[in-house]
């Protein structure tokens, strides 16, 4: 079972770049997914699955850390 990364890590990452670099709208664009399906991730309501996550950690610039 491969670990995942903390859920409020997710959401905090979304939260800073949308902070930084725009909307939940363009990000949603960047990711080729609707915005609805960002707004879930920042709040924490579903989790990416792992290509989503990957270009996630893309675009956010970040490396998402698993859960130990």
């Amino acid at each position: 079972m491969n670990p995942q990364p903390a859920v409020a890590q997710i959401g905090e990452a979304i939260e800073a770049w949308i902070q930084a670099n725009g909307t939940a709208v363009e990000l949603a664009r960047r990711m080729d997914v609707r915005q609805e399906q960002i707004s879930r991730w920042r709040r924490g309501h579903t989790f990416p699955m792992y290509q989503s996550l990957t270009r996630l950690e893309e675009i956010l610039g970040v490396r998402l850390e698993p859960n130990r």
